[in-house]
């Protein structure tokens, strides 16, 4: 699995939003209302202006204002009462925020059409521990998620105090116009590997990885006459933009030797064609379980079909259609942070597990295992990562498994440390990867994005 990081706002420099239409102009307010935390719609009018007050007393926390694409991170303190003004202006959204003794501090104004054209997640945590999460989808529809996943970019690392917030976004843009569809066989081993056309003169095998934020392709497959961009993240703050040193990495560390950015005029897996993909272009890559690979194929990637269905019964893949029509189980399945969480239950207990076809078993945070006492068969094993680094494993006895509140056969996954995914650690949220070795006993398995839901 890849994941990129990301710290106070953070989007890809080469990314921005396709525009469609704008609803009357308003804006979302994060507010807390008789102790509970919500998301408020503040109707604004055509070329209006509010000033609201921004105080414990009031309740209103902050505006949701994505800056760009991308994750952001704030503390917000209500122990000094401010002022938050509001602006609707040809067209776009503004806002800033006036604190006596602090000045005023000014966000960059968002169209409202492209707005529209992202969802946007928040989490907030407040000084004594309550939390709350949010998808707002459209810049329109709230969605509240109360059993998470819950994401804090500090960490829990920042001190709160009783009127202090930590508030986490996620800004991802909609897919538009016609979406890759059609099928093509896979070949499975303990990881899912697939046949992808790069150029007419030009084909690669890569590794299916629903984990990886990110696809990444070796620069030997490149089809000739590619340009390689350099690689950039850009953070803003404080109203001001940095490009930063940009990484990728995997759930055991960072990958080395990235040459760069491309763009491939088209990518297709057997019937189904994805156009103008961007890939990440590395030197090398290491083998999975001894095969050589020319590319990971990445979520950024397949999410552009909206339905992606894999069988391990018949060795398929399915893209932008449903498959599965009378389904034997479903559940919850949200795509956020450019990963796929689905909830389950393992140990009698409840995780947020990251689908991660890049991982031949499933993975649970050691540190949860060992708080909740569930019981090891040691000795530990050590296997390499992506990165070549070799690390502990060890395996969870006898687990106990249920995916939608139905029963699974039990698992006996592995155990290793998921620091890497320190900001989605919380009091009572348990992080884990869901592997190969789960997903395959579910004979085939749907995660479509538009309904929010993966069937078997």
């Amino acid at each position: 699995m890849i994941r990129f990081a990301l710290c106070t706002l953070l989007a890809l420099a080469s990314r921005s939003p396709s525009l469609t239409p704008a609803d009357a102009p308003a804006a979302w307010l994060l507010v807390e209302r008789d102790g509970e935390l919500a998301l408020e719609r503040c109707e604004l009018g055509e070329s209006a202006e509010r000033t609201l007050e921004s105080s414990s007393a009031s309740g209103v926390i902050d505006v949701v204002l994505p800056v760009a694409l991308g994750r952001s991170a704030s503390v917000e303190s209500l122990a000094k009462p401010r002022e938050l003004v509001l602006r609707a202006r040809d067209g776009a959204l503004g806002a800033k925020t006036r604190a006596p003794g602090l000045g005023e501090f000014e966000r960059p104004a968002r169209p409202f059409a492209e707005l529209a054209d992202c969802d946007v997640y928040v989490c907030a945590t407040r000084g004594d521990g309550k939390r709350a999460a949010f998808l707002l989808r459209g810049y329109a529809h709230v969605d509240a998620l109360p059993d998470g996943p819950f994401l804090d970019l500090f960490g829990g690392k920042v001190p709160l105090g009783p009127h202090d917030y930590a508030v986490t976004t996620d800004t991802a843009a909609h897919e538009h116009g016609a979406f890759a569809a059609g099928r093509c066989k896979l070949d499975l081993e303990r990881w899912i590997f697939v046949e992808a056309e790069l150029a007419p003169d030009r084909r690669g095998v890569f590794a299916l990885d629903l984990g990886a934020g990110t696809t990444l392709l070796a620069r030997r497959a490149l089809p000739a006459n590619t340009r390689i961009d350099a690689s950039a993240i850009t953070q803003y703050q404080g109203g001001q933009r940095t490009d930063l040193r940009y990484e990728a990495g995997g759930a055991t560390g960072e990958l080395s030797g990235l040459a760069g950015r491309a763009t491939l005029a088209q990518l297709a897996l057997g019937s189904a064609r994805f156009r103008d993909v961007e890939v990440d272009v590395i030197e090398t890559l290491p083998k999975f379980g001894g095969r050589e690979v020319d590319g990971i194929l990445g979520l950024d990637v397949l999410r552009r079909a909206r339905r992606i269905t894999i069988s391990f019964e018949r060795k398929e893949l399915a893209l932008g259609e449903v498959v599965l029509t009378d389904s034997r189980g479903s559940t919850r399945c949200l795509a956020l942070a450019s990963h796929l969480f689905v909830p389950a239950t393992l140990g009698g207990s409840a995780w947020q597990l990251i689908v991660d076809t890049g991982a031949p078993v499933t993975i649970l945070d050691r540190q949860v295992v060992e708080a909740r006492g569930l019981a090891l068969a040691g000795p530990a094993t050590r296997a390499g990562g992506l990165d070549g680094a070799r690390r502990d494993f060890e395996r969870v006895v006898d687990c106990s498994f249920a995916l939608g509140g139905r029963a699974q056969p039990k698992l006996g996954p592995e155990t290793a440390d998921l620091s890497v995914f320190a900001p989605l650690r919380s009091p009572g949220q348990a992080i884990g990867l869901l592997g190969n070795d789960a997903l395959a006993r579910l004979g085939t398995v749907e995660f479509d994005l538009d309904a929010g839901l993966m069937r078997w």
